[in-house]
């Protein structure tokens, strides 16, 4: 398991990261979310011991990573797919990781097999596109066949078959036990690979919930379609229930659920037309939920 408590950092005065807490599990892919500047990236580089923390404590299995043993045998991580040295081919990068932890060459052509870059093992990475070498990034986390998985914007520069492998192989991982914690801007593809999300912004805990939560919580309500609307509205005041009407002649209703909504009609000799949740997107429930803490925001040309 991850566990990041009170983690704080400062750069230049400025904090970046303020008294961070957030566990993750093994079984799921949990999503770390956050605008630019939210403190996403320093998080995951004190977790990885490239940066000092200020304060608090980031661990893996309840140590430090620089006080793992063959670091790559339990964590694979991928924060910058551009590290890699340009004049060395995709075999000779993963071929040298494997030495210096003591991995078996042949699994350099394991993974290779696995992010699909089999036949492009003997040339060089700086000749890769971007989605090339985050495949070989990919291939280096899964290098040491580890128990967790650190991705900092993984799907950047992946075509659509690229974006949906990376989905199904990082489910899969989780499936097995492991513990993926998956950075990324990209709501509609979090919405389909994320069991758990933490959202920052600037540096502090905004939320700690599941995918299926937040999508409840900024629930549009129901729409309902029936030809009784000033009855049904009497009927669903009655319960609390708060009711608007729409141009269109649909009713929204928040507060009971679709089953309760069909249930409450029954009983009251109520047609009904139309009976559907309107659910928000995990974007528009982002949206609203780091309107405050977006640092950057563009403006509208004239």
């Amino acid at each position: 398991m991850i566990e990041i408590e009170d983690l704080t950092k400062r750069y230049r005065g400025k904090t970046v990261v303020d008294r961070l807490s957030f566990d993750v599990k093994p079984g799921a892919v949990t999503g770390f979310l956050g605008p630019n500047g939210a403190g996403k990236t320093s998080t995951l580089r004190m977790l990885l011991g490239l940066a000092r923390p200020d304060g608090g404590t980031a661990l893996i299995g309840g140590r430090r990573y620089a006080d793992l043993d063959r670091p790559l045998c339990h964590v694979g991580a991928l924060i910058d797919a551009g590290s890699m040295h340009s004049g060395r081919s995709a075999r000779a990068h993963l071929t040298a990781l494997a030495a210096a932890n003591g991995i078996s060459r042949d699994r350099v052509g394991q993974v290779l097999d696995i992010v699909g870059m089999e036949s492009q093992a003997g040339a060089r990475v700086g000749k890769f596109s971007l989605g090339m070498r985050q495949r070989i990034g990919i291939a280096a986390a899964l290098l040491g066949d580890p128990s967790v998985l650190i991705l900092d914007e993984p799907i950047n520069g992946l075509d659509p078959d690229g974006v949906r492998w990376i989905r199904e192989l990082l489910r899969g991982l989780a499936s097995e036990g492991r513990t993926v914690l998956l950075s990324s801007h990209l709501m509609s593809e979090m919405e389909l690979t994320a069991d758990r999300l933490v959202i920052i912004g600037r540096g502090a805990m905004i939320a700690d919930t599941s995918v299926a939560e937040l999508a409840a919580e900024y629930s549009q309500g129901v729409s309902v379609r029936t030809p009784q609307a000033g009855e049904f509205t009497e009927a669903l005041s009655r319960i609390g229930a708060q009711v608007r009407a729409t141009s269109d002649g649909a009713l929204i209703v928040t507060g009971p659920t679709a089953p309760q909504i069909a249930e409450l009609a029954a009983g009251a000799g109520i047609v009904l037309h139309e009976v559907s949740s309107q659910k928000s997107t995990l974007e528009d429930a982002y949206m609203r939920l780091t309107a405050d803490a977006s640092e950057f925001r563009g403006g509208v040309t004239r």
